[in-house]
């Protein structure tokens, strides 16, 4: 009975591991040319709800080399906690925050 048990816990780790592995190959870098550069625009207002959470996304996405971009907060009718995080975000060298009247 033991034996069943590691011998499941090792199929489902193997299972985990492959399905990691493959989950790196479903990402295809885009690749930019000597005359291109890409810009992604991340459009916010309101209370700008999960604004940091896309941020963080692409940024991720740049850092680990699946999409080699600019990150941009474009921003109007921000609250003030809005402001603050795109603020934040801009500080920190993730984006280039564009406020209203900037």
């Amino acid at each position: 009975m033991l034996v069943n048990i590691l011998a499941a816990l090792a199929v489902s780790a193997l299972l985990a591991l492959v399905i990691w592995l493959l989950r790196g190959h479903m990402l295809t870098p885009v690749r930019a040319g000597e005359d291109l550069r890409l810009t992604v625009v991340v459009e916010v207002s309101g209370s700008g709800e999960g604004l940091e959470a896309a941020v963080r996304a692409i940024a991720w996405l740049r850092e680990n080399g699946t999409l080699p971009c600019e990150i941009e907060i474009r921003g109007s009718g921000l609250s003030e906690a809005a402001r603050e995080t795109a603020e934040a975000l801009a500080r920190d060298g993730r984006a280039e925050f564009i406020g209203e009247g900037t």
